[in-house]
């Protein structure tokens, strides 16, 4: 006896369609999703790609320096003008200091200083300091020139442009901090925070913010080291253009007199220009775009005798 079927069931063809059908809108559908995630993510790079980096190298070391980046065991030693990449570590020997600067920030390594670089982007710079001694100078915080400075104990975040030196021990649990310059807020766990203006020196215990009482930290040779380096990078900074030296004496105008006799003023005169670039007088960092020197010289016009009785012919 024939099996019998209901109007609504469809037959074996009707079923191949449909799973044919099925398939093609699946296919499509999961197209399409691969192609918006892939979008995404291409967005997603692009933006990453575009996203503005801030620049750190090494630009001064004196002793012995090593370094470690992110992952790494094995430590190396760090050579100036190396550059320097989020996740990398420093460490200083006794009497070792290194310079390293973030853009127009830059930190100072004392001896016997162990510091991580947390992150570097166009927002700012963050920085662990687990043990040791630095100095941290923030000369410009606009354009995303935040700093901020963490120990085991708190953390430091500049709110203005300003030069802060901190002391971490780990052995005593204990953190302190002085403002040469700037203004700075200090904060703690749960919540905690303390300002921190130029002249003050602090000193804290645990991760609350509980004072500590220590013995005041004076100027060391640390400390003059650091402002040494600070005040060579101010003059190389104000020296975009230095003063021109005399005018060689072989260029030198004759003095010259009018057809009545008078003398002419030298300033009187009109001569061509010649540009003639020279080397820059002072050692710039490497951060920084070179400066030339321009050194503008009076050329002789036709006709011109050199020497010291020189004159027109």
């Amino acid at each position: 006896m024939a099996a019998k079927h209901s109007a609504n069931c469809a037959g074996p063809d009707k079923l191949k369609y449909w799973e044919i059908q099925m398939n093609k809108h699946t296919i499509q559908f999961l197209a399409a999703a691969l192609l918006v995630a892939f979008a995404s993510a291409a967005s997603a790079q692009q933006q990453q790609m575009t996203r503005p980096e801030r620049s750190a190298a090494v630009t001064a070391t004196s002793g012995s320096v090593v370094f470690a980046p992110a992952g790494d065991t094995e430590w190396t030693d760090l050579q100036r003008n190396r550059p320097v990449a989020r996740g990398d570590r420093l460490w200083t020997d006794d009497g070792a200091h290194a310079e390293v600067h973030f853009g127009a920030s830059v930190l100072h390594m004392a001896g016997r200083t162990f510091v991580e670089v947390l992150s570097i982007d166009g927002n700012g710079i963050r920085i662990a300091v687990n043990e040791g001694a630095v100095g941290v100078r923030a000369r410009d915080m606009r354009a995303g020139g935040n700093v901020e400075v963490s120990t085991p104990q708190l953390a430091l975040r500049a709110t203005q442009p300003g030069n802060w030196r901190i002391d971490v021990d780990p052995k005593q649990g204990v953190t302190r901090v002085a403002s040469r310059s700037g203004a700075a807020v200090l904060y703690g766990a749960g919540g905690a925070s303390q300002q921190i203006v130029p002249g003050q020196q602090m000193a804290f215990r645990g991760r609350d913010l509980a004072p500590a009482v220590v013995a005041a930290q004076g100027v060391d040779d640390f400390d003059r080291w650091a402002m040494e380096r600070n005040r060579a990078e101010d003059q190389s900074i104000a020296t975009r253009y230095v003063q021109a030296p005399p005018i060689p004496a072989q260029y030198a105008p004759a003095p010259r007199v009018s057809a009545q006799g008078i003398p002419v003023p030298r300033d009187a005169l009109t001569y061509p220009v010649l540009v003639v670039p020279a080397q820059r007088i002072y050692p710039l960092p490497v951060y920084q775009q070179p400066v030339r020197r321009v050194i503008i010289v009076p050329r002789p016009q036709p006709g011109w005798r050199g020497g010291e009785e020189g004159g027109f012919s």
